[in-house]
């Protein structure tokens, strides 16, 4: 599953592609993270 992490853009993916990857990685991970800490909060 790594393999296709080293080849740049990803498959048969252009070079932006892989950042809307990451923006949706990190999206994903800040919401979580917020749902963490407004459940620590109250």
């Amino acid at each position: 599953m790594e393999e296709w992490l080293a080849v740049p853009g990803g498959p048969g993916l252009p070079g932006w592609g892989q950042v809307l990857l990451a923006l949706l990685a990190v999206t994903v991970v800040v919401s979580a993270l917020l749902r963490l800490y407004r459940r620590r909060g109250k």
